[in-house]
């Protein structure tokens, strides 16, 4: 029935009967050649990467095999799956189009998230997501699509076997691998639900790569780091894994890292304020910024983060 599955189906032509998903590995330069080529197979078309070769890819076609042959010829596919829109369960079980289902490590990024339009899945710091709960999570956003942001590398494969499951049971979920909870709210802040599919989501992995993400946390033991010695007490600014300040307080460090950061430009920088750090930091550090980078809009939020006192992202 071409009606309900235009109902179902809510993004990309009714022309084509299959939807194709899998892991690719390739380098950039292939993929580039991979988005034309599938562009040429079908519509709803994504490929979002995590920025180590590993890649998304999404399209809806009637040519599976030449989809998947694509797939080989930029680089290694796993994971493929494919879904007959024909076989999709119980018309009208999905209410709404589309959703993003974030995870956040609870506190006030819960409602960050939600006030943004979000659906939301807490967990507690270091805390694992049960891959079950997880798929009950994108059940419940009752939505055809869904783009679900784990928000930490290290929640990446938990991600996929949620949206595996999903797929299996007739729903369209794409994991964006964001690595912070800055970059997933800067891609949520450009989802664009009137958009087609396809372009949503690139869109909004662009803004998810184009995010960088730093952190302030207190030293607890003297250490040897790539910048010098710490000691206990001393304020630390962490970026891509290492130590890249070394501070006396939270203000100063919080001057410093947001400085180092912006030396490789930026428009934007968010602050997300943890749970016992005082609002202060934050306006000395906005006004500070005002001065020195008055080309740079400062964006405070209050996040509720007890493992760092302070996160940055720049953007």
């Amino acid at each position: 029935d071409r009606t309900t599955l235009t109902t179902e189906r809510e993004a990309g032509s009714v022309e084509y009967d299959y939807e194709v998903m899998f892991l690719l590995e390739a380098g950039g330069p292939a993929v580039d050649g991979l988005r034309t080529r599938l562009a040429e197979l079908g519509d709803s078309v994504a490929v979002v990467g995590d920025g180590r070769d590993l890649w998304n890819v999404h399209l809806h076609c009637n040519d599976i095999g030449a989809a998947i042959e694509a797939g080989i010829a930029a680089g290694r596919p796993q994971d493929i799956t494919v879904v007959r829109f024909a076989d999709q369960s119980t018309p009208g079980r999905f209410a709404r189009p589309r959703a993003v289902l974030m995870i956040v490590t609870g506190g006030a990024l819960s409602g960050l998230a939600r006030d943004a339009g979000a659906a939301v899945v807490t967990r507690g710091v270091d805390e694992p997501v049960d891959e079950k709960d997880l798929a009950a999570a994108l059940t419940a956003t009752q939505a055809r699509q869904v783009v679900l942001m784990p928000g930490d590398p290290d929640l990446v494969p938990v991600a996929e076997i949620a949206a595996a499951a999903a797929r299996r049971d007739g729903q369209d979920v794409l994991v964006l691998p964001t690595a912070s909870v800055l970059q997933s709210l800067s891609a949520l802040a450009v989802h664009d639900p009137s958009r087609r599919a396809g372009e949503d989501v690139v869109a909004m992995a662009e803004a998810a790569a184009g995010t960088r993400t730093a952190a302030l946390f207190v030293a607890e033991t003297e250490a040897l780091t790539w910048v010098g010695r710490c000691e206990p007490g001393d304020v630390l600014g962490i970026a891509d894994g290492e130590v890249v300040v070394i501070a006396p307080d939270l203000a100063v460090g919080a001057l410093w890292l947001a400085h180092r950061m912006l030396l490789g430009g930026g428009e934007i920088v968010t602050a997300l304020l943890g749970a016992r750090t005082d609002g202060a930091l934050a306006d000395g550090l906005a006004a500070d910024l005002r001065r020195t980078h008055p080309e740079v809009d400062v964006v405070i939020h209050r996040g509720g983060q007890t493992e760092y006192p302070l996160v940055l992202g720049v953007e």
